[in-house]
């Protein structure tokens, strides 16, 4: 089977995604590689991956009830890719049925 990566080349891995705790905080170091770029320009697919990945696992704390995004939306400037973002999150309004991160 040829869809299933070796350890170590996770998809998060492949992007460059690297996740620390930085005074109880979940922060995710996006490195830029030339994989995830097109013509010097980070993805905005893989920035929207790693501020989902951070705002996901913060707020799914209930083993028993799923969360997924139903709403997200980057708005980025044509740049060259810098050699990292660092994406946090912070939680605005917590709910029974929904959250709203910044």
């Amino acid at each position: 089977m040829t869809d299933i990566p070796s350890p170590g080349l996770s998809v998060p891995g492949r992007l460059g995604l690297v996740a620390r705790i930085e005074d109880g905080q979940l922060v995710v170091d996006l490195v830029s590689q030339s994989e995830a770029c097109h013509g010097g320009v980070l993805r905005a697919s893989v920035i929207a991956y790693a501020i989902d990945a951070v705002a996901g696992i913060d707020v799914d704390q209930d083993a028993g009830v799923w969360t997924l995004t139903t709403d997200l939306s980057v708005r980025m400037r044509l740049r060259h890719a810098p050699p990292y973002i660092t994406a946090t999150t912070r939680v605005l309004r917590r709910g029974s049925r929904q959250m709203r991160l910044n």
